[in-house]
Formats: structure tokens, sequence, C-alpha cells
């Protein structure tokens, strides 16, 4: 009997013998609570003048200013809001131009690549990006070129005051490869790669001043 036994073990292929192997570890471990999630790895948190690397758009943050409104460019907030301005450098270091449009589902676009943590605004792309230069609708970022930007949300004009820290997460995206419609390459799926935290200024307290 013991020997027929080891003949038939003989002729049982290795990988069953491993699959059943691994299903009596699996079994065994649903016993203790099953197999835990590898823990996610934290959100890096920038200190001011770092930047933050993403697959296309590199993003060094310089300051984050509060503001009425632009008159000159006729941009006003609605009643009992103001602008928050996110102002930083923006450096293309993808192979080809980055275009600048928004999203149409209410999140960053990889290449807006960041937004404010406060309630209302999470994850939402901004309503303009300016050149800060010239004040001009921000167009494609060309390779290797760095260009200030300006970012711009509402917020109610009672949230943030002069010298309130506010918390920004800069984003990434993953790349899909050429498109299967139309031409040039496809991401998706943006995704929080760092957070930083700055003071805001008041543009009315620093004219009154």
């Amino acid at each position: 009997m013991a020997s027929r036994a080891r003949d038939l073990a003989a002729k049982v292929p290795t990988k069953w013998i491993l699959a059943g192997s691994a299903a009596l570890v699996l079994a065994a471990s649903a016993l203790f609570g099953g197999l835990n999630d590898a823990p996610a790895d934290p959100i890096p948190t920038l200190r001011p003048g770092d930047s933050s690397t993403g697959t296309r758009v590199e993003l060094a943050v310089d300051r984050v200013v509060v503001i009425d409104g632009f008159p000159d460019l006729y941009l006003e907030p609605e009643p009992g809001f103001r602008y928050l301005v996110v102002i930083g450098t923006a450096t293309n270091v993808w192979s080809s131009p980055v275009p600048q449009s928004l999203s149409s589902f209410g999140t960053p676009q990889p290449a807006t690549v960041v937004s404010p943590r406060i309630e209302g605004l999470e994850a939402v792309a901004p309503e303009e990006v300016l050149v800060f230069s010239d004040a001009t609708t921000a167009g494609d970022l060309q390779p290797g070129v760095p260009v200030q930007l300006a970012y711009l949300w509402q917020f109610p004009a009672e949230a943030i005051a002069d010298g309130d820290e506010v918390t920004l997460d800069l984003w990434d995206e993953t790349y899909e490869g050429d498109s299967l419609i139309g031409f040039g390459d496809r991401f998706s799926d943006p995704f929080v790669t760092a957070t930083l935290t700055l003071p805001a200024t008041d543009s009315s307290v620093v004219d009154n001043g």
C-alpha cells in the first residue's frame, strides 16, 4: 500500500503539489483573519522651495495669495467669494508639449498638478491657469521650458485670512501609452503624490500696509 502511494505521488506534477501547498497556506491564513494588505506608503510632505516632479510636469510652488479679483482681466468672483491664487513654476519634463486644458470632470488634469485642500475644492481643477508674467491664459508647456503660472480658485471670502496655512495637494498621473483614438499619449488615474503647506498672503493687507 505504501509503495502504491509513493508511485502515485511520483506521478503528480510538481505544479499541482505547489498549488496544493499554496491552497493549504491560504486556508490556514483564513483561519487567522486572512492576508492583510501591505501598508500603503505615506504621501510625502514637501517643504517650501521643494519641487514635485510628476510624469509630465515638475512644479515648484512659490506662494499662495488671496485676492478680491482681477478687474483688468475681467475676472471677478461671485458675491461673497474671493480668489485663491497658487503661484508656482511649472516645467514640462515630458518629450512633447503638455496642454494646460482643464478637466470637465471636476478633477485636476495632471497638467494642472495642484489643488488646495479646502472644503469644496479638494481635487478640483482651477477655474483659470494664467501665465504670471503677462496674465494671459496658459497654453501648452514646451519641453524643458520653465513657466511661472498662477492657478485660480474661488473660495468663500471668510474661509482664509492673511497668514492662514493652506495645504496643497500635488498631483501625478499614470501613463497608459499611445491614444487609441486620435494622436498623442494617453494618461489617466490622477493621484496625489505629495503635499505642501504654505501661509496665505492677503493682497488687500499688503496693499493697505
